[in-house]
């Protein structure tokens, strides 16, 4: 009967911490981005500060859209955009490949600038 007694007391303690939580790094770290879109609005400063190194509209266009994916996850983790059940976050399916593609293509663009300049091309 003890046994009982302590094992729904520790699941109604499970159901209150998960009631209690907000959108924190409770469920792992899948991507850090979520938990802090600061680091998403950083990182989006940083590719558009690499625009003065390559001179390459794509940087700045990447560099804005992590800005503007920084600001968005912001206002999904204060409850602006979310009415407080976003636990399945469908829309991610779109915008992680879309940065993940222009990330890796603005990193090829500031890559061939040394390159470049070496081989006297730009």
């Amino acid at each position: 009967m003890a046994a009982k007694s302590l094992l729904s007391v520790c699941a109604q303690e499970a159901i209150n911490a998960r009631e209690t939580s907000s959108c924190s790094f409770d469920r792992g770290r899948l991507l850090t981005l979520i938990g802090l879109p600061l680091l998403a609005v950083l990182f989006g400063l940083l590719i558009a500060a690499c625009f003065k190194l390559a001179h390459s509209h794509l940087l700045l266009a990447t560099g804005t859209l992590w800005l503007g994916y920084g600001i968005y996850e912001y206002l999904m983790q204060i409850r602006v955009l979310c009415s407080g059940e976003c636990n399945i976050r469908v829309d991610l399916l779109l915008i992680y490949p879309v940065l993940l593609a222009l990330t890796l293509a603005s990193l090829v663009r500031v890559t061939m600038v040394p390159w470049r300049r070496r081989r006297g091309l730009d």
